[in-house]
């Protein structure tokens, strides 16, 4: 009953966050219904940046894979944070500027204003699609395993997955990105707060104090060999697949990069990555620790094992764990999740719309009426939440695994961000093309060769690599002949 009651007012909470955004709205306008207006503040910027970008993967999936691989899982998310950091330092102001300049509203639209092709434009919102239908899915697949875990009933993940699904398309409808980026700031302060206060209960309930914490964990982190790379899991194979993508995950995920565009000036960017930075690395930390500390605990016989070396059970250390925990915090835990994967399937299905209506649809030009983005882009915005909906119904890998793979094929669109804003000149369009499609094109031939002769490329070198490597010799290739 207090669950029912504590997710009811998260739920008014949210809705009227969404509504109060509505006021501010200027109806048919696509430039403030998916980027409002260009006119977020700094704090409100860096809340809705962290929080399409923390979602369900960190409380579900980074805690499974610490607690499962050890330290090596603080590494693998700290070098995104630097990565991101470092590009967002590099290349944030110059995206924003030429959003400005251009008055274009996706990501896609900016590599086809940069290239000079709408063709380019369109088929990097398809492959976009292609590519985050299965990360979209995550963050639902992270609210249903709570069900699932707490409710115990076989129809728990269903009720999730629709719950979930019903608060993306009513707050994305109601509010637009205005409403997303408030409610954002919202969700965000929630995911934080509801990381620090189970990792202290967990520290305090499991082990006492800090020093006993420190000491305990240090002794299981050696004796099973968690402490280092590599490991049993870790080796520099592994690292490169996971962390490549991530490291270039804020040039080339458009959920992210359309964030580049909001803020309403210079400072107010600015303000944007330092306050993201703070929230990345307090919550990465906790986080990292909550899922070394569950492994102790569970290493001393004080909670339930769950086995660490089966990787489709890593979803369940959370849900686990929460059995344990006093009900008011678990079901505050509970929210927090939820609002990490509200927050991120949010963004990122409003970015798939309207990059679909600007960049695929605006480019036939053939009866569709441009008064009517909004509403099209509405309705999209259903289309794809059960979509991802019924991925997620499927039940299909870890989710740290998802993630991945949606970022490794999206991976080749790197070469195209940042070469475009720091080469003058331009590379031959059709190799461009050839560029983008790189990281599609791989994992389907990776997928196939496994399903036709049993060969998997990743076992030899991680796809990453290939995908960064060929995409950057098509963009360089382009480069030459384009001089020639």
């Amino acid at each position: 009953m207090i669950i029912i009651i504590a997710l009811m007012l998260y739920i008014i909470i949210g809705t009227f966050i969404a509504l109060l955004s509505r006021k501010y709205m200027i109806k048919d306008d696509p430039s403030d219904y998916f980027i409002a207006r260009r006119s977020l503040s700094g704090f409100i910027s860096a809340m809705t940046y962290a929080a399409t970008t923390y979602s369900a993967f960190m409380m579900i999936g980074l805690v499974g894979l610490a607690y499962a691989t050890g330290v090596g899982a603080l590494g693998f998310e700290l070098t995104y944070l630097v990565g991101t950091l470092f590009l967002l330092s590099l290349l944030a102001p110059r995206a924003w500027l030429l959003s400005r300049n251009k008055g274009f509203i996706t990501p896609s639209s900016m590599l086809g204003v940069i290239y000079e092709s709408k063709l380019l434009a369109c088929i990097t919102a398809l492959i976009v699609l292609i590519a985050l239908v299965p990360y979209s899915s995550i963050q639902l697949i992270g609210i249903a395993k709570l069900f699932e875990g707490l409710m115990g009933s076989r129809d728990a993940y269903l009720i999730g997955l629709v719950t979930a699904c019903i608060l993306t398309i009513t707050w994305s409808i109601l509010g637009g990105l205005r409403g997303i980026a408030w409610t954002d700031a919202f969700q965000g302060i929630i995911m934080l707060s509801t990381s620090v206060l189970l990792l202290l209960w967990c520290i305090m309930w499991g082990f006492g104090d800090i020093n006993n914490f420190i000491n305990l964990s240090a002794r299981i982190l050696t004796e099973l060999n968690l402490g280092s790379i590599p490991n049993w899991y870790w080796n520099i194979k592994v690292f490169l697949a996971y962390t490549i993508p991530w490291i270039f995950f804020s040039v080339t995920n458009p959920q992210v990069v359309q964030r580049l565009y909001m803020p309403k000036n210079i400072h107010s960017l600015r303000r944007m990555i330092i306050y993201f930075a703070l929230f990345g690395l307090i919550y990465t930390v906790i986080v990292t620790l909550l899922g070394i500390s569950i492994r102790v605990l569970a290493e001393n016989g004080l909670i339930e094992m769950v086995n660490p070396y089966n990787k489709n059970l890593w979803n369940l250390v959370t849900p686990k764990f929460l059995n344990y925990v006093p009900t008011i915090l678990a079901i505050f835990t509970i929210i927090g999740i939820m609002s990490a994967a509200i927050s991120t399937i949010d963004s990122i299905i409003l970015t798939l719309s309207s990059m679909i209506v600007k960049d695929v649809m605006l480019s036939t030009k053939k009866g569709f009426d441009r008064r009517h983005e909004v509403c099209i882009g509405q309705l999209l915005v259903i289309v794809f939440t059960v979509i991802a909906m019924l991925f997620a119904y499927l039940k299909p890998a870890f989710v740290v695994d998802l993630a991945v793979l949606s970022s490794t094929i999206l991976l080749s669109f790197a070469p195209l961000t940042i070469g475009g804003f720091i080469i003058k000149r331009k590379p031959l369009v059709s190799l461009t093309i050839l560029s983008a499609l790189t990281g599609l094109l791989i994992v389907l031939i990776n997928e196939l060769l496994e399903l036709i002769i049993d060969i998997d490329i990743a076992s030899y070198i991680p796809l990453p690599i290939i995908i960064l490597t060929l995409s950057t010799i098509l963009y360089m290739l382009g480069l030459l002949i384009r001089k020639k």
